[in-house]
């Protein structure tokens, strides 16, 4: 080097020289000397030192530096303590570099993989098998096909190998968030599993017996017939597709829980799955993938895809031999699937589902939202005034983060037209509950489970739930007609007295041990004399059949108290009924409870938590409360509050109360 730069300053040298030669010069340098030609020499050498010291730089004693960065910069120092900007594990990197093969993954990965195997038999160090499947992971991703499936077929073998050698070291084995690098390798199992199951689907192998694929390394992969432990029965099931393939929006939550296995949301087909209960368009189930493994000889693995329903079972044996056996806990993704059933019930108008209730009958009634399941306790959620099911998406999907909560419980939507009279709801649902009692309650084990059903309803939904839950049967009838029976069959036809009786008797149901009411206005509510609501009575359309049957009793009710005034038939409406001056109301806020039922309140208040007396903008503190009951919550909220956390930590401490009781 020294000598290269002793050669440099002479060219320079001999350059300037040969430049002061040319005529131009000569004339410039007559006129000023020879001074000047002695200065651009001197500057020449200075030159020259200069670049002689840029070319011994390496020969400099700091060659490290260190640069402050922005905060925001900063964050990416606590990612990649694990995980590379590039995806790989920062083991897997460190290695690549540090043997000079990070540049030969794209042209010799079989070569780079064989070398990271060849150090393992040399070192026994179980981290090379995690390197190798976090770098065959990292060249699936680049690759389509079978060059894809070929890769992710070696991740997963190599993931394998990862984790029984783990459990062969005597370590806890439960899934543990402690152990990073132990956790990302069960990621990079579960990712090459998903690659696989990709293949699988749209080559349409997954419905074979058997066939064979080779990994990358050549390994042999037979492929068992799948097995499905399923809710339903397998063909019911039309498409399985992956959980990572759909971006869920407009959920608090995302309801995911780390462990081995592909979460996959299982699309039902359209078809009525219980006689009492309504199938809602897309219904779903979340389910969880795994390939469980055996080893049959050291160059041939075999493979069985086993579809499990993650609400039924949690837990799954991936493997056949010693190590490998016993219960894993499986990856689950309850947000999806129920996200994906939310997006396929479709748009519906909810002002003219409110002001036309004739015209969308079909979507009204009792719906799953899975499969039914014997063993688990039925939680009915009921919507209030202008809403639909799908106001309770939130609170579903939060509670069923609760693994006790899951094993328990199963989640029904009760459906209707808030345009409809709130006692004609009622019965309607009613009627839905006594139909599913029927068919459900078939032994004493059945039984059990479901007659410790809970009601939750949201503003009118709550007065839905009271309704069911008289004391008094006749308390209805007889406050409303200020009459007892035996009075009311002097004054009234014998027609017209089945009319009352069918339409006031209220028979509470007796499997239900539990209610929440919601921001329900048990005393109305002044919204409902406001001019909107008024606007709103007038154009809900009522069947000729109910309005006929609205004018019969309300003049039955004129006749029975001449000397009160005059109501009008417009009051029998949905949001009629929700008015402080209307019979029905004025009757119900007074409406004893079944005593041997435990009821609950949860309200709303605009502007402070834990502090009676205010109001959430609709119903104010004075129509929710209730005397008596078992816990009141009163929680900073507008009328919505069924979708504030709060309140559905609430309701989360109410259902496990109820287990425990």
């Amino acid at each position: 080097m020294l000598i290269m730069a002793k050669c440099v300053i002479y060219l320079y040298q001999c350059a300037i020289k040969q430049a002061l030669k040319r005529d131009w010069l000569m004339s410039f340098f007559s006129k000023n000397g020879g001074r000047l030609k002695k200065k651009l020499l001197s500057v020449g050498k200075k030159s020259a030192n200069t670049l002689f010291l840029s070319l011994c730089k390496p020969l400099n004693s700091r060659m490290v530096t260190v640069d402050t960065i922005s905060i925001a910069d900063g964050t990416a120092y606590y990612r990649n303590v694990l995980v590379c900007p590039s995806g790989m594990l920062l083991g897997t990197e460190n290695f690549l570099k540090g043997n000079l093969l990070h540049n030969d993954l794209a042209r010799q990965p079989q070569i780079v993989i064989q070398k990271i195997l060849d150090v393992y038999r040399i070192s026994h160090d179980i981290e090379y098998w995690a390197i190798a499947a976090d770098v065959c992971r990292y060249l699936g991703r680049k690759q389509t096909g079978m060059a894809a499936v070929k890769l992710y077929l070696s991740a997963y073998y190599y993931s394998y190998v990862f984790l029984k050698k783990y459990k062969e070291t005597g370590k806890d084995f439960a899934f543990s968030s402690n152990d990073f690098c132990y956790v990302h390798i069960v990621h990079i199992a579960n990712e090459a599993m998903g690659g696989v199951f990709r293949y699988l689907s749209t080559q349409k192998l997954l419905g074979l017996n058997t066939f064979r694929l080779e990994a990358i390394d050549g390994r042999q992969f037979e492929f068992e017939k799948p097995v499905f432990n399923l809710s339903v029965p397998p063909e019911s099931v039309i498409e399985f597709s992956l959980c990572s393939d759909y971006e869920v929006k407009g959920l608090m939550l995302n309801n995911r829980h780390f462990g081995c296995g592909v979460p996959l949301v299982a699309k039902l087909a359209a078809q009525p799955f219980s006689k009492s209960l309504k199938t809602p368009n897309g219904l779903t189930i979340p389910v969880t993938l795994v390939l469980q493994a055996h080893e049959l000889s050291e160059n041939t693995m075999l493979l069985r895809p086993f579809f499990q329903d993650t609400s039924m079972r949690e837990t799954i044996s991936i493997g056949a031999d010693r190590l490998m056996g016993g219960e894993w806990g499986l990856a689950r993704d309850f947000t999806t699937p129920f996200a994906c059933l939310l997006d396929a019930i479709g748009q519906r108008n909810l002002l003219t589902t409110m002001l036309q209730p004739e015209t969308h009958t079909g979507s009204s009634g009792l719906f799953m939202i899975e499969p039914y399941q014997p063993g688990k306790i039925p939680v009915v959620f009921i919507h209030g005034l202008l809403s639909s099911p799908e106001t309770w998406g939130d609170m579903v999907n939060s509670l069923k983060g609760s693994a006790e909560i899951r094993k328990r419980y199963q989640f029904w939507f009760f459906s209707y037209s808030t345009g409809m009279p709130v006692i004609e709801s009622a019965h309607a649902l009613r009627r839905a509950l006594l139909e599913a009692r029927q068919e459900f309650c078939t032994s004493p084990e059945t039984t059990a489970d479901f007659e410790k059903m809970v009601l939750v309803g949201h503003s009118m939904g709550g007065l839905l739930v009271r309704l069911l839950l008289q004391d008094d049967p006749d308390f209805m009838l007889e406050n409303i007609c200020k009459a007892s029976r035996a009075e009311l069959r002097e004054k009234l036809s014998e027609d017209e007295l089945e009319l009352v009786e069918d339409f006031a008797i209220q028979t509470p149901l007796d499997f239900v041990h539990r209610a929440v009411f919601m921001a329900t206005p048990h005393r109305g509510s002044a919204t409902a004399k406001q001019k909107i609501a008024k606007l709103g009575i007038n154009l809900t359309q009522l069947s000729d059949s109910m309005r006929k049957k609205g004018s019969v009793l309300f003049e039955l009710y004129h006749r029975l108290h001449p000397n009160t005034q005059e109501l009008d038939v417009r009051l029998f409406s949905g949001i009629g009924n929700l008015d402080p001056d209307s019979p029905i109301v004025m009757t119900l806020g007074d409406s004893p409870l079944k005593k041997d039922v435990a009821f609950h309140s949860i309200i709303g208040d605009k502007d402070a938590a834990d502090t009676p007396g205010g109001s959430d903008g609709i119903v104010p503190y004075s129509s929710s409360h209730v005397d008596g009951v078992a816990s009141e919550c009163i929680v900073r909220s507008t009328h919505s509050v069924h979708q504030t956390p709060a309140a559905i930590l609430e309701v989360l401490r109410i259902l496990i109360l109820h287990l425990n009781e």
